[in-house]
């Protein structure tokens, strides 16, 4: 009877080990990729001047989004993101400035004035209790068509059946070969300050064949009635 009874332990502990390492395989990667909906949201700016009592700020509340997110028990696993915002949406609340803005940083040498996109290819923002789930997204931020190295720092929440996203990041206008601009004695300095809050919802899943993911060109953004993201 006894090594009939060892056999079935034996068995069983294998059984047990068995699943307690599949759950570990698995854990991060737990459901298909959900679509999510953004639902309003803002990109500000901020940048120093060489009046130390000055500086400039700027917002715009549009942006174009695609993104796969899952939901594991390690965390939140963000892929595939690409985000976009339109040059033209960009104000600072004065007429002039603005004007300034957009033909000595963001218009290229040819007359053209391409948008700001930026493109990441995957992070896991782990859990953590009590506190919005924090990570660094490595990307690319292509300014003036120009791409170059962007880091922004998220910050993941949950909000009923939302997330409430915010992301902290530098722009180094000298990484992009673009002087600090200057009018009328006021020089603004060459790091820029960028912040993003915005709210997303989930919505259809995305399946692995591609089924349900949102069509190409399917208009998506934050200009008051929402967007759908991939």
């Amino acid at each position: 009877m006894e090594p009939s009874i060892n056999g079935r332990l034996l068995t069983l502990w294998i059984i047990v080990l068995t699943i307690i390492a599949w759950s570990r395989v698995t854990a991060g990667t737990v459901g298909d990729p959900t679509a999510v909906e953004v639902q309003r949201g803002s990109v500000t700016f901020d940048v120093g001047t060489n009046l130390l009592s000055l500086s400039v700020h700027g917002t715009s509340d549009v942006i174009n989004a695609s993104a796969d997110l899952r939901e594991g028990n390690e965390g939140i696993f963000i892929e595939q993101v690409d985000a976009m915002v339109p040059i033209e949406s960009l104000t600072t609340g004065l007429r002039l400035r603005d004007e300034h803005m957009r033909k000595y940083i963001f218009t290229t040498s040819t007359g053209d004035m391409p948008d700001l996109r930026f493109s990441s290819s995957a992070v896991t923002c782990p859990l953590a209790a009590y506190a919005p789930s924090g990570c660094v997204l490595q990307g690319e931020l292509a300014v003036r068509g120009t791409p170059r190295p962007f880091a922004v720092a998220l910050k993941i929440g949950r909000k009923g059946d939302a997330f409430r996203v915010t992301g902290d990041g530098k722009v180094s206008l000298a990484e992009y070969g673009i002087p600090a601009p200057s009018q009328l004695g006021v020089r603004t300095d060459e790091q820029v300050k960028v912040h993003l809050d915005f709210m997303a919802k989930p919505g259809v899943p995305v399946s692995t064949s591609g089924k349900g993911a949102a069509r190409p060109g399917e208009p998506v953004g934050t200009s008051g009635k929402g967007g759908r993201v991939r």
